[in-house]
Order: structure tokens, then sequence, then C-alpha cells
């Protein structure tokens, strides 16, 4: 109840201009990676001071009214009451937002881990680029060379009778074959730009509190590309499904204490939710592992 609580209070809080779609999910995932207050996410915006106390007062008494069958028509601003009887203040202009990070502050692990790994990333799809382009050029150079040298030879050893000629014939048709795979500069931006896509939607499931969804995503985009991509593509590939799955493995270090305390009080209703929760941000694997687990 208090995670719907809270997602409602969010989508309130974007209806009315507080809060754009990605600082919402940036505060969403500050606040239950730090542990936030247990009143909610409400009180907790108020605390950092993004969201102020009144609209926070506004956006509880809609919520409030909408439990108790009362439907506001929330696309609307909510009017803050005036302090002195008036009607209703102007329409809430949104609080300044302070940074992801303000000093006093400490960023947690995981928020480190995907801004470093997201650098890293980048930086490291940069260089396989240049390196494959300065590798084709080395080739184009070094291929004229060759192929003079290779019409030569014939007429250099055209004496030396038919079996120096099969030698030749048959080296060079052994060389195509131990060739490694290659791809064509257009290939490789194409497949940069569609990995990049692929981890950057991927990336968004963390701050939903839903990583399994990007794992899935990602790995779509892997078989749909072939299954088989440049050693500097793939390497990023497989950083980024690290992360995703360090973060299905914390989020279910997170639910499965209330799904002990669940089948303590015998809330057969909880334990079912929470085991949907479960499946749903960690995947089915870890659903398995929550329904084995004592």
């Amino acid at each position: 109840m208090t995670q719907s609580r809270d997602e409602l209070f969010l989508k309130l809080a974007i209806r009315q201009g507080l809060l754009t779609q990605q600082d919402a999910r940036e505060q969403l995932l500050r606040y239950r990676t730090e542990g936030g207050a247990r009143e909610g996410i409400g009180a907790w915006l108020v605390s950092e001071g993004i969201v102020s106390p009144e609209h926070a007062t506004v956006i509880r008494n809609a919520i409030a009214r909408r439990a108790e069958g009362h439907v506001d028509n929330t696309r609307k601003r909510v009017p803050v009451r005036a302090r002195g009887g008036g009607s209703s203040a102007p329409p809430a202009q949104p609080v300044r937002r302070r940074s992801a990070a303000p000093r006093g502050v400490k960023v947690t692990g995981t928020q480190q881990a995907l801004y470093i790994g997201a650098g890293v990333l980048t930086l490291v799809i940069l260089i396989g680029l240049v390196f494959t382009y300065q590798k084709k050029a080395a080739r184009r150079t070094a291929g004229a060379p060759a192929s003079t040298n290779e019409q030569a030879a014939p007429e250099a050893g055209a004496g030396s009778g038919s079996a120096a000629t099969g030698a030749a014939t048959a080296a060079a048709a052994a060389q195509p074959a131990a060739a490694a795979p290659t791809w064509s500069a257009q290939e490789l931006e194409s497949m940069a730009l569609r990995v990049k896509a692929a981890k950057d939607d991927a990336l968004s499931h963390v701050g939903d509190g839903r990583p399994a969804l990007g794992v899935r995503r990602v790995e779509k985009e892997v078989e749909e590309l072939g299954g088989t991509l440049p050693p500097e593509i793939q390497t990023s590939v497989d950083e980024t499904l690290q992360l995703l799955r360090d973060a299905c493995a914390t989020r279910y270090s997170e639910l499965l204490p209330d799904l002990k305390a669940a089948r303590a009080d015998g809330a057969d209703d909880d334990i079912a939710d929470i085991l949907l929760q479960i499946e749903e941000t960690c995947g089915a694997e870890y659903a398995e592992k929550a329904r084995a687990a004592n």
C-alpha cells in the first residue's frame, strides 16, 4: 500500500509541475536506496527541500479524498488555501530542485557504480571505434604493395614449373578462410547506436525500480543483432548487464525481509503481493528463490 501511495504522490507532483518524469525516477531511486522516511516519499521530499510542505499537504489531501471515493481532477493544479481565508493562492510554482548529490549527502554505491559505468562504457565505445578505423586504414595502406608483390612473383618464378604456381594458388585460397569476421564502418556505427539506446533504456528501469526489465531489454537487443558483437561493444554490454543484475540483487535483498515478516504473520495476501513484486522487479529467477526460502 505504501508503495502505491508513493507512486500516486509522484504522479500528482508531476501533474502539478513540481517534478519532471526524470526527476521523479531519480528521487524514487534515492528514496529506496537511502532508506527514506517511513511516513512516505512525500515526507522525504519535504525533508530534502524538493517539495514544499504546503504542496505536500495539498497532494496528501488529494490522495486521501481519492481513497474515500472523492476523485479530484488532478490534471488541474490543486490550489493552496491562503492563510488569511482567501479563496485560493496562485497556481503552484515548481520548487527549485537541489542537485542530486548536495554537500553533506553521500552518494550510494549503486548510484556511483551507475555513473562510473556509464562513463566507462562511453569511453570504451569511442576507443573501439577509433581503433577499428585505424586498423582498416592501415590494412588499406598495406594492401597496395602486397598486391604488387603478388603480381611480380609469378613473373619471377615462371621458369620454376607448375609446382610453384600451384603452391602459390593454394596459399592465396587459404588466406581468406583464416581472416576474422569484420564489420564495415556503417555497421559498427549502427551497432553502437542501437546498443547505446538499449543500454540507456535499460538503465532507466533501474530508476523505476524494475532492473529485470532492463536485463531483458539488453539481451533482446543483442539477440536481434545476431548474438555476435565486436569485442569493444560486447565488453560494454557485459558491463551494463552486470550493473543491472547487481541492482536486481539489491532490490531482492530489500524485499526479502518484508516477505519473511508477512510469512511470520500468516498474511497470505501480502505474501502473494510481495512475490509478484519480486518477479516484476528482480525477475523469475529471484521469484523462485523467494518461494523456496523459509
